[in-house]
């Protein structure tokens, strides 16, 4: 303990003046008497005057507030008492720092699960962590805590609002310090808060709360809280908790419905940030071998009103807009400026769907790459019966579900090196008009009159039918899938 510090603390009951610190010492031991060992703090006891603390360069006087009379009884009488108080101050903090070493050295070997536990033993009260988002991070199980507000934290996710503004007010009101901690109040709550900041990196991540409902907080407890919080901030940050200290909070607001976090969590979230729920919306994804960041700033600036986040190695782009405001986005212009493989969801009205729509457009991904389709521009509309059909776990039942005039005309290509599947695929998806069905295949249209011919003539197919198409495009897709997984 430096000697600033216990003069500090002795300032407290004594009358200490002329107070001179030099070298501001460390103190170890207390003594009564003259002397010049390194690291001690001497009482000195002059004949006449007052009682005087000196260490080395350092001293100062002191007089005892109720002792006012100067004889022999009544000065050994004030030596005692300084004495003592200076040892129980000294004492005191010697003892933190055995509990602080305590918590340090298990922080060593432990996650930081085991080391929240262990250092609300050592405090011998309840922890949690939350970060700058005030998402709850870690708490300790070491005690059972009977504040229902506590739990709801818990459950959601997330510190409710009133907790928050308890803490916004606490920081309002205090200057930034990662050795200080603070009461706060919470008006919905009987139980008392302690709350030192967090910091990792030199930025503020977080906060570490100290839970009591019995006694008030001890010295102990509110000057080793913040030393504790920065073992556990470091612990997380290194294992990267922290992991939105660097992005907005919008972009966390994006990661959390991503992750599926619990919605009422994300409601408050949404109400601390000013975010408006949108009506409706839809959830782009690029992907791209590097240069995420750069990537993440071109979406933000050409949609400002977007939630934009990396996420699992990807840009997620969340665009809000009614259908036909998304419908007039030029995708392929914006495939062209990007550069990188663009997958755009299916417009949807229910914000808590994300998560949903997400996984769609991973498998669309997915499923793109297994049908070898070489497209930079994906849409997950046009594969969501690939999806429904890639989870159908029997994949030999698929076969029978196939057309036997579609499987006739692949046994009939495989023969003669014909193209009559791709043909009857293209035919369908023109929706018949042949004219846009030979453009598309790049061959005369009495090529595809011929082909389509053929395709009747081999299957006894009427083409002309539309309701036998989308049972064929059924076949087809179920065809193509499964020759995918033969590959």
């Amino acid at each position: 303990m430096k000697y600033s510090e216990l003069v500090s603390k002795l300032e407290k009951k004594f009358i200490l003046t002329d107070i001179q610190i030099h070298q501001d010492n460390e103190i170890n031991t207390i003594q009564i008497g003259n002397g010049t060992q390194p690291h001690t703090l001497y009482i000195e006891q002059a004949v006449a005057g007052p009682l005087k603390l000196v260490s080395c360069a350092d001293h100062a006087c002191v007089r005892c507030p109720c002792i006012s009379q100067t004889s022999t009884n009544l000065s050994n009488q004030a030596v005692v008492a300084l004495f003592n108080d200076a040892n129980e101050v000294l004492a005191a903090e010697q003892q933190q720092e055995v509990l602080f070493s305590g918590i340090l050295q298990y922080s060593l070997t432990h996650d930081h699960q085991a080391v929240i536990d262990f250092a609300a033993t050592q405090l011998n009260n309840t922890l949690m962590i939350i970060d700058d988002n005030y998402r709850v991070l870690a708490y300790s199980h070491t005690f059972p805590f009977p504040d229902p507000l506590w739990q709801q934290n818990i459950d959601q996710g997330y510190s409710r609002l009133d907790f928050i503004q308890g803490i916004k007010k606490m920081l309002a009101q205090t200057k930034p310090s990662a050795q200080a901690s603070y009461r706060f109040p919470c008006p919905v709550s009987p139980y008392q808060r302690l709350v030192a900041r967090l910091y990792f990196q030199h930025e503020l991540v977080g906060y570490v709360v100290m839970f009591n409902d019995q006694q008030d907080f001890t010295v102990a407890q509110q000057q080793l809280l913040p030393r504790t919080g920065q073992v556990l901030s470091d612990l997380l940050g290194r294992a990267a908790a922290f992991k939105d200290y660097q992005v907005s909070v919008r972009a966390q607001l994006l990661s959390d419905l991503l992750e599926g976090i619990n919605v009422n969590a994300i409601k408050v979230n949404a109400q601390i940030v000013g975010y408006t729920v949108p009506q409706s919306m839809c959830l782009v994804v690029l992907k791209a071998a590097d240069q995420l960041a750069r990537l993440c700033q071109k979406m933000r600036e050409r949609f400002p009103e977007a939630l934009v986040v990396v996420y699992q190695e990807r840009v997620v782009a969340l665009l809000p807009g009614s259908l036909p405001t998304l419908k007039k986005i030029t995708w392929s212009d914006l495939q062209q400026q990007l550069q990188c493989q663009v997958i755009v969801s299916n417009c949807y009205h229910d914000f808590f769907a994300t998560k949903a729509q997400y996984i769609i457009t991973r498998h669309t991904e997915k499923l793109s790459l297994q049908l070898q389709d070489q497209a930079q521009l994906l849409f997950c509309r046009d594969y969501y019966f690939a999806i429904m059909l890639d989870r159908i776990k029997q994949r030999d039942v698929l076969t029978a579900f196939i057309d036997p005039g579609v499987q006739q005309l692949q046994q009939y290509d495989l023969a003669n090196q014909t193209e009559l599947i791709m043909t009857l695929a293209q035919y369908i998806r023109c929706g018949g008009n042949q004219t846009i069905t030979a453009e598309r295949l790049f061959i005369h249209r009495n090529t595809l009159l011929n082909r389509l011919h053929k395709i009747e003539d081999l299957t006894g197919l009427d083409l002309k039918d539309s309701q036998l198409w989308f049972q064929l495009e059924c076949s087809l897709q179920m065809q193509r899938l499964l020759a995918s997984l033969n590959r």
